[in-house]
């Protein structure tokens, strides 16, 4: 009886054994051939859906980056053509400025050229211009001062900053530091329309800084965006890995407990 129970029970405990490893086996078959059904079938569905995405990206971002050019082209590339500067543009001594040549004319910042047949050269330093007429014949040989080239002019400035009298006739020296006697309607019509150029200038200068600091900020807000978007694809691929991994852990977990 003894001999009769034990082989039984080995035999019972054997078919339990072996029932139990092919329930084992085979829910890990079923669940691998579901596994491999599933990773077929929905790695079909989530590449058409990245590659759908992507382009839906890559070309929401050449769309973007398209009207935003077009729009920063047609916002911030007017003409430097203002209203109130057309009557002081057609001026005598002014210079007109034209999109492409602004570059040119803000490179001279404190220099202005002066297109008149009598002025034929750039004011070259800070306080001292160098006034090319045919009268003046004597230079000045002060630090600051600048050559009377008129053929009466006979006195030369002797104060350390003054300017050259483009008179004819003129005969006396400025005596004072930095003022200039105007004594001729030309000149006086010269040195205002100096100022204004400068002035004009110096707004010029601003619309552009504040033009390429837009372009700059543009193509930052750009870049942003592109970066932002490559961490969100790239959170939504690492969160499905992640719930992959621990759905066939527990899984497993469960098939384990259950054995």
């Amino acid at each position: 009886m003894f001999s009769l129970r034990s082989k039984y029970s080995v035999i019972i405990r054997d078919r339990k054994c072996s029932e139990a490893l092919r329930s084992k086996y085979s829910v890990e078959l079923r669940d691998h051939k579901y596994s491999e059904a599933l990773r077929s079938k929905y790695s079909k569905i989530i590449r058409d859906r990245k590659c759908s995405e992507a382009l839906r990206l890559k070309y929401s971002v050449e769309l973007r980056d398209q009207k935003c050019s077009e729009a920063l082209r047609s916002k911030y590339s007017v003409e430097l053509r203002y209203r109130k500067y057309s009557e002081a543009l057609r001026s005598k001594y002014s210079e007109i400025i034209r999109d492409r040549k602004c570059s040119k004319a803000l490179r001279l910042k404190y220099s202005v050229e002066l297109c008149d047949r009598k002025y034929s050269e750039i004011l070259r330093s800070k306080y001292s211009k160098i006034i090319h007429d045919h009268k003046c014949s004597e230079a000045l040989r002060s630090k600051y001062s600048v050559e009377l080239r008129d053929r009466k002019c006979s006195e030369a400035l002797r104060s350390k900053y003054s300017e050259i009298i483009r008179d004819r006739k003129c005969s006396e020296a400025l005596r004072s530091k930095y003022s200039i006697e105007l004594r001729d309607r030309k000149c006086s019509k010269a040195l205002r329309s100096k100022y204004s150029i400068e002035l004009r200038y110096h707004k010029c200068s601003e619309a552009l800084q504040s033009k390429y600091s837009v372009e700059l900020r543009d193509r930052k807000c750009s870049e942003a965006l592109r970066s932002k978007y490559s961490e969100i694809i790239r959170d939504r691929k690492c969160s499905k890995a992640l719930r992959l991994k621990y759905s066939v852990e527990l899984r497993y977990r469960k098939c384990s407990e259950a054995l």
